[in-house]
């Protein structure tokens, strides 16, 4: 097991975790091995932990099988226990959590030549929404006040941005409450996250001002950037039916929201082509509005995937999933403003603190 507790230098940061409210202390900091906190905005964010498994008075499990030294009166790990996660060095401004999760999962491995060690797993409360699968309708509702609904129904808060178009019917089908809401959610381009208690539902925030810069090869120690315009339209056409009019209803968009101070989308690029337009025709649009609302979302999203990239820095709680970083230092192409689609970050007792990231940009 680790001789000091995973925390305080260069390399290992401050590490703080609190279950159900309460401090680890640093006696069973130090049976922390490593840590993990894998950030997505399509999937639950999962957190894990690596535990020695053994104490030196030969106690096997002590985390979950009998009562550890947490406090007098704690009772041992438990499926369904409240995590929270802080990584942060020194004299830095305090964040907010990595993850506030809940315990799904115990892993403890067994092997003759080494010391046992337990695995804790779990995910944010992401999780409930895709317990069960469910066949409904809602009607006469929109996007957001859906996700009010579920999130309620999942013991959650909710911090919706109003979708503004009222649907006569939506059918989620056969689909967990996780998958429906991605799916609404994908089709208007929004996210959806959930940070302690409240499920968030927003639209993709690749227009808010970046949280942190990392310059290569100073704070950036690998960047993988690709651009490619195969994916790249100049116009997006969403075609459906006003059953009630009987008449056809069209959306189209030929911008993006924004270029993350970009000047050349990925229809600039393409323009030596032939003109790309993405025609739809398989959306439940009954309205122009939500025909043109349909269009600006696959617009936009199409047009994320002009530039999408890998990287890897030191150890930086400011890089989340759902934010935006600022990459500097690797040439006038690449250099910009990019939207983080996934972070994990890793905390090992030996390797130190690092953050992989994926990123996305809609523009040079």
């Amino acid at each position: 097991m680790p001789e000091e507790p995973l925390f305080q230098s260069v390399l290992h940061p401050e590490v703080q975790i609190r279950i159900n409210g309460r401090e680890m202390s640093d006696q069973n900091r130090r049976d922390l091995i490593s840590l993990s906190v894998d950030q997505t905005t399509q999937i639950p964010s999962m957190f894990t932990l690596e535990l020695a498994g053994m104490r030196e008075d030969g106690t096997v499990l002590p985390w979950i099988e009998r009562r550890s030294s947490w406090h007098h009166h704690d009772s041992p790990l438990a499926i369904g226990d409240e995590v929270e996660i802080w990584l942060r060095y020194a004299n830095t401004p305090s964040v907010a959590p990595l993850i506030q999760g809940e315990i799904t999962g115990f892993e403890p491995e067994f092997v003759w030549n080494r010391t046992p060690s337990l695995l804790i797993r779990g995910y944010d409360r992401r999780h409930r929404l895709q317990r069960a699968k469910q066949i409904r309708t809602f009607l006469n509702q929109t996007d957001s006040t859906i996700a009010t609904q579920i999130a309620t129904e999942a013991g959650l808060a909710a911090n919706v941005t109003d979708t503004k178009i009222e649907h006569e019917y939506v059918l989620q089908a056969n689909q967990t409450d996780l998958e429906f809401l991605q799916e609404r959610a994908k089709q208007i381009h929004y996210e959806m996250l959930v940070e302690h208690r409240t499920l968030i539902f927003r639209p993709v925030a690749n227009a808010a001002p970046a949280t942190v810069k990392l310059v290569w090869p100073s704070h950036l120690s690998e960047f993988y950037p690709r651009l490619s315009v195969m994916r790249q339209v100049d116009q997006v056409l969403v075609k459906g039916w006003d059953i009630q009019q009987k008449t056809s209803v069209v959306g189209q968009a030929t911008s993006s929201a924004t270029k993350m101070g970009g000047t050349k989308t990925g229809k600039d690029l393409g323009n030596r082509f032939a003109t790309a337009v993405e025609c739809q025709t398989d959306r439940a649009v009954t309205t122009s509005a939500a025909a043109a609302q349909v269009a600006a979302a696959t617009y936009n999203r199409l047009a994320l995937t002009l530039i999408e990239a890998e990287g890897v820095c030191q150890g930086n709680p400011a890089v989340r999933a759902g934010a935006v970083i600022e990459i500097a230092g690797v040439g006038e192409h690449f250099s910009g403003l990019y939207y983080v689609t996934t972070a994990t970050h890793r905390c090992h007792a030996q390797t130190g603190y690092q953050t992989h990231f994926t990123v996305q940009r809609n523009a040079l």
